[in-house]
């Protein structure tokens, strides 16, 4: 009878072991589901946020109160910063906010911020996708704001067709306008001609017509890797 008790004593300890190791196994997953659940919640409500913050953000630049919409969208990246965003989508604030710099007139605060963005962009993104392109767009169009004239005709000429072609008359316009500007103010009035025939129409033709660059930024597309 000791010989059995001592058996049972031996051998009780192993079922107690399993059952903790078994019962350690399955709150570990538990947990790592509901944290996937609550990051999943997480970055749903940070989209929904981020949707807003764009909406109200071109509502007020339509309105003209492109100070205010700057700061909005500059809050907006101070919060991607904090809960580590995506790159792709720090790339696409980093331009927008270089955008409503350009319509309040500053080009000297825009230019780091595309650059910025563009190097995201480079760095996730197919060299020739739709968004690279009308970031280097954009930074064409600053590098005309602080007069480096020569950098800003390479790119500007380079891709005002494929601007025109798919991004819009809006988007052109802005293109056409900033080369209309470098031609003038390097003397070269013809080629200053030939892009202001360009802007008086298509300032016609977009008249009424709101292209947001919320909108144009935030389609990537044709990603070489993902963005986390």
């Amino acid at each position: 009878i000791e010989a059995g008790s001592s058996s049972d004593a031996t051998q009780s300890p192993w079922p107690a072991s399993a059952a903790f190791i078994l019962a350690l196994i399955g709150f570990t997953v538990i947990t790592k589901v509901e944290s996937a659940r609550v990051a999943a919640e997480r970055d749903n409500a940070a989209r929904v946020a981020d949707f807003m913050v764009g909406l109200f953000s071109v509502n007020l630049a339509e309105k003209g109160r492109y100070s205010e919409a700057v700061q909005l969208v500059l809050h907006a990246l101070d919060m991607k910063r904090q809960t580590a965003a995506p790159p792709l989508e720090m790339g696409s604030t980093l331009v927008n906010i270089a955008e409503f710099y350009l319509l309040q007139g500053d080009a000297q605060k825009a230019e780091p911020m595309v650059r910025a963005g563009l190097a995201l962009y480079r760095k996730y993104l197919n060299p020739q996708s739709i968004p690279v392109l009308g970031a280097e767009n954009v930074y064409g169009r600053c590098l005309v704001g602080v007069h480096r004239y020569g950098e800003a005709e390479r790119v500007l000429v380079r891709l005002f067709p494929i601007i025109r072609k798919n991004y819009g008359d809006e988007d052109a316009l802005e293109s056409a306008r900033a080369l209309m500007t470098l031609y003038e103010e390097t003397g070269r009035s013809e080629k200053a001609a030939e892009y202001r025939k360009l802007v008086e129409r298509d300032t016609q033709l977009t008249l009424g017509i709101s292209n947001s660059p919320i909108i144009s930024h935030s389609d990537l597309s044709n990603c070489r890797g993902g963005g986390n």
